[in-house]
């Protein structure tokens, strides 16, 4: 099984491996559980207590925890679960657990309770689920992208609509210019991204020349900077590009990962340190056995800049708050190992305050 990180600031370019790494950054294992392998590390308000916890969660089971790694409680899962996303569908500080769905079997929403709320079935197949709000009523809905076109269902699982579409592969919820209003964003042919509004209605079609479009995912780092779009199918390419359909730049990756349909990719946009560029994580793991993982920082240049290696396979990525007010950590699942980077504190900036001292 492959598993590869890789890290690039927002300015792309051919990546080369590092001499040595000239960025400075602590790694350390946080956590490491019996119960689960890490599928999913979510980062929010999942519990009755004030402030935002993690989440780690695997096919049968999710735990709490922490942000200093302590687990606060677990859920043991009724049905095993394909392709999981942690959500708060009510917007009532309790999450639930989706099942986004991986081709022929019925998907659906576990309670926070583990226990099955609803289901989904199709008899062609579903590709993808995305969970947003897209009537800002605090509610989450669903769209779900399956072989014969999208359907929209609300927070119960009641279908809203359906329109008819050619076979679509990914779905995304997003509002890619910060109006209040989220679009609905999913593939279209091999080099199209469509954007619809919240009644199904093709508000736009995006080109991306040369560029395959056919997998992908939206990395947001938040007002004011805008959402970017993680593309590229069918080869061992993945380019950064903006919903202006501008392709920003190209990320080599290695030639292990050959095809979209034999990898997984997960992404993220992270910020170590305040006052420092963005830079866009991805996760591609291959199915097939024996190749450890590897974590990538690409500078501004797109060279490669630090890399780390782990033992085994790594399936989970996502950013939390650092200890210090405004940085950020990422945070890596592989196997029952939660793996945190962070800057070290040699290489952080004079006069930043930890978190807790600044007041939040």
């Amino acid at each position: 099984m492959l598993a590869i990180v890789v890290i690039f600031s927002s300015a792309c370019g051919q990546s080369r491996a590092p001499a040595e790494n000239s960025m400075q950054l602590s790694r350390k294992l946080v956590l490491e559980t019996s119960r689960h392998d890490i599928r999913e590390i979510h980062y929010g308000n999942c519990h009755p207590s004030p402030g935002n916890e993690i989440v780690i969660a695997g096919y049968q089971g999710a735990s709490l925890i922490s942000r200093d790694y302590r687990e606060l409680a677990h859920v043991e899962f009724d049905e095993r679960l394909a392709r999981l996303d942690v959500v708060d569908m009510s917007g009532d500080g309790t999450c639930e657990f989706l099942d986004r769905g991986m081709g022929w079997h019925s998907t659906g929403l576990l309670d926070h309770e583990g226990k099955l709320a609803w289901s989904l079935e199709d008899e062609m197949g579903i590709h993808d689920i995305a969970a947003g709000d897209l009537d800002d009523d605090g509610f989450l809905d669903l769209v779900v992208a399956e072989t014969g076109g999208l359907r929209r269902h609300d927070h119960t699982g009641r279908l809203v609509w359906e329109i008819p579409t050619s076979l679509i592969h990914r779905v995304g919820i997003v509002d890619i210019d910060y109006d209040g209003r989220n679009e609905i964003v999913h593939d279209a042919d091999s080099d199209h991204i469509h954007l619809r509004d919240k009644h199904g209605i093709l508000r736009e079609e995006i080109q991306f020349r040369e560029v395959s479009t056919l997998d992908f995912s939206i990395i947001e780092p938040g007002p004011p900077f805008p959402p970017h779009l993680i593309i590229g199918a069918f080869s061992s390419e993945r380019w950064l590009a903006t919903f202006d359909g501008w392709v920003r730049g190209r990320l080599e990756v290695p030639d292990a990962v050959d095809d979209v349909w034999s990898t997984e990719v997960w992404s993220t946009m992270v910020r170590f340190q305040p006052g420092t560029p963005f830079a866009v994580a991805l996760l591609f793991s291959k199915r097939d056995m024996g190749t450890p993982a590897i974590l990538q920082l690409y500078d501004g240049d797109g060279d490669v800049v630090f890399r780390a290696e782990h033992d085994r396979s790594c399936w989970a990525l996502a950013k939390v708050p650092g200890d210090r007010r405004r940085e950020e950590r990422l945070l890596v699942g592989c196997g029952t190992q939660l793996w945190e980077y962070s800057l070290d504190v040699d290489s952080r900036a004079d006069g930043e305050q930890p978190a807790g001292e600044a007041g939040h």
